[in-house]
């Protein structure tokens, strides 16, 4: 479940776009590497106090990939996976995107 923590040490890249394998853009998405912020993510559909990691913009970082590790030594991930970890290590410190960008046809935002 944290392979995905891997996408920060893509360190040839000045932004990454992150997307799950069960997220299909319907339409172009490049303006999201215009974006002036260091972590983007969608506000998760249950709980909009914190982001669902299935989109995801980034800049990627060998420092930040090692905070990780360190954070998942220390207090471990609240969900076991991947979300609880990067909202424990980002805590209220990301852009929302809009909601739109990770959703279902048959979602309601709460």
């Amino acid at each position: 479940m944290l392979t995905k923590l891997h996408v920060f040490r893509l360190t040839q890249y000045q932004k990454i776009i992150f997307l799950d394998a069960d997220v299909l853009p319907i339409r172009p998405i490049s303006h999201l590497f215009n974006i002036p912020h260091e972590f983007a993510a969608v506000p998760d559909v249950g709980w909009p106090d914190i982001f669902n990691s299935g989109v995801l913009v980034l800049t990627q970082g060998q420092e930040k990939f090692g905070e990780l590790g360190e954070l998942l030594k220390t207090k471990g991930s609240w969900d076991g996976g991947d979300q609880g970890l990067l909202n424990e290590w980002r805590g209220g410190d990301w852009h929302r995107l809009s909601f739109t960008y990770n959703t279902t046809p048959t979602a309601a935002y709460t």
